[in-house]
């Protein structure tokens, strides 16, 4: 198979040149997404250790590590 995972000098050359002055943008859908789901669940994760801590008075394992794993992906 001829290329491999670089295309033949060929396809290269018929390719359109870049578009650096006026380039096509596309919306920014994911950051909206994010901006909305992410505050969601952190209240409903807050929500839930409230209720298995101070109503339930039964924290177990998969709570701290929910928490962790929600500081963990704040910080980086």
């Amino acid at each position: 198979m001829p290329g491999g995972i670089h295309p033949p000098i060929e396809v290269l050359m018929s390719w359109p040149s870049g578009n650096y002055i006026d380039p096509v943008t596309r919306p920014k859908t994911v950051l909206i997404v994010a901006c909305i789901f992410g505050p969601l669940t952190v209240a409903l994760l807050l929500a839930r250790l409230w209720v298995r801590i101070h109503i339930q008075h039964n924290a177990g394992v998969d709570d701290w590590l929910m928490m962790i794993a929600v500081v963990s992906v704040k910080i980086n």
